[in-house]
Parts: structure tokens; sequence; C-alpha cells
């Protein structure tokens, strides 16, 4: 018995574990990271590849809204030309797209979104419109075409 007494006496005290680091995280923390960074890289992408269309159908938007102010067709026409030609130049290369002139033009427009409408009276408003000013033009209609030329060209 004085032996177990005197291995009780050499006994230390119950010692708490050392406290849990936060470094490193645990599994679960490292997928969410790297689902955030895929998640991150995605919005980046597609921000930087489809972000021209938003910004051309607002442009067509704020377009639209000073044409029924001022119901300037002309300007409105040359404004819209050259949106379009700035958003030809955003998915094509320039070599392309720059030197396209009147039925050329047009049939880029046409033939890059899978299209026949440039080609039709509503369509060549697109290139004669500037330059014959007591020609009517509707210009609601062309911007509408636009419209529908930014959704489907890519």
């Amino acid at each position: 018995m004085a032996d177990s007494v005197e291995l009780l006496n050499n006994l230390h005290d119950i010692h708490a574990p050392p406290p849990v680091s936060w470094w490193p995280p645990a599994p679960g923390w490292w997928l969410l990271l790297g689902l955030l960074v895929l998640a991150l890289a995605l919005w980046w992408w597609r921000r930087r590849t489809h972000g021209w269309r938003h910004y051309a159908l607002r442009e067509l938007q704020v377009l639209e809204a000073e044409f029924q102010a001022s119901a300037d067709v002309v300007s409105g026409v040359t404004r819209l030309s050259v949106l379009l030609r700035r958003v030809a130049l955003t998915v094509r290369p320039a070599a392309n797209v720059a030197g396209l002139t009147g039925d050329a033009w047009l049939k880029f427009l046409d033939e890059s979104a899978g299209m026949q409408q440039f080609n039709s009276a509503i369509g060549r408003m697109l290139t004669s419109a500037p330059y014959a000013c007591a020609q009517v033009v509707e210009l609601p209609a062309l911007i509408t075409l636009a419209r529908a030329w930014v959704k489907k060209v890519s």
C-alpha cells in the first residue's frame, strides 16, 4: 500500500491540451476559398468578354430616349452607326471591320449575327440617312434592328 501512495504522489496534474491553431484551416475552408476564387474568375471573365453587350444596349436606350426628345434623325442615325461600328470592332478584328462601308458594311452586319434585315429597306437607312436629310427615316425601327443585332452578334 505504501508503494501505491508513493506512485500516486509521483503523478503530475492533468494539463489541458494547447489551443487549436487557426492555421492551417480545415479542408472545408480551403474548399470555400477555392469556390470563391472560381466564382470571381468566372465573373471577371464574363464581364470582360460580354460587358460590351450590356454597355451597347444601354447606349441604345440612351440614343432612343434622346431621339424621342429631339427628333434629330440625322444625328441619331449617325450615332447609331458609330455605336454599331464600335461593337463590331470589339467582337471582330479591326482588319476585318474598320474599312467596311456601304453594302459591304451592311453585309457584314447581316452575316455576323445571322440576320438578313440590314439589306432590307430599314437596314439600308443606316448608310443612306446621314447623307439624305430629306429622307423619311424610321429611327425607332432601325434602333430595334440594331438592338437585335447586338443581342445576336458574338
